[in-house]
């Protein structure tokens, strides 16, 4: 608990050193890193770490289709998107508490980056690079959530990985079918 609390505070004390110097992820990592003592422990806060840092990211990337795109379809998967990675993301803060692990506060620079251009994007095009790029990320995230739940032997952590694989393989279905609509205009 202590480390979770010294991780908030130095991201929110100093905020900008944690955006120039380090990411808020690496930050947490090398905390982590010192906290605990096995191979098994470290990996597991590592994905822990990635996975609240992709939450954050993906709010975001649905919070700017909700208030960027017109187009009814895309605004429905973004909402369905926020809902429930606000929802994962409570189950991994609350697991990262438990468990002592620190985490980020924050998307990680990457993200910010994709979110940024995505924001910049002209309206035309912003629908079809959004679907398209959340629809990458959607399929690299199973990837990841499939390939923990074989290396973890953490019941819990298996078990948060095992309540988000639905939700993540139904964001990638709809996420398709807005591509497929989208390409058929």
């Amino acid at each position: 608990m202590r480390t979770v609390t010294l991780t908030i505070g130095l991201c929110f004390l100093g905020l900008a050193a944690c955006h120039n110097n380090h990411e808020s992820s690496e930050i947490a990592k090398d905390e982590n890193h010192d906290n605990f003592q096995t191979r098994e422990q470290k990996l597991d806060a590592d994905f822990v770490v990635e996975a609240v840092a992709k939450n954050y990211a993906n709010i975001r990337f649905a919070q700017l289709a909700i208030n960027k795109s017109s187009n009814a379809d895309i605004r429905d998967v973004a909402a369905v998107i926020e809902r429930d990675q606000t929802d994962e993301l409570r189950k991994f803060t609350g697991y990262a508490n438990k468990k002592g692990i620190a985490i980020p506060m924050e998307e990680n620079k990457d993200a910010r980056d994709k979110l940024n251009e995505l924001a910049n994007q002209e309206k035309t095009h912003f629908n079809e690079k959004w679907c398209r790029d959340l629809a990458k990320r959607n399929e690299r995230e199973i990837q990841s959530f499939e390939s923990m739940w074989e290396k973890t032997g953490n019941k819990e952590l298996k078990e948060i990985i095992n309540g988000s694989l639905p939700e993540m393989r139904n964001h990638l279905v709809k996420l398709r079918s807005c591509q497929e609509k989208l390409a058929m205009k």
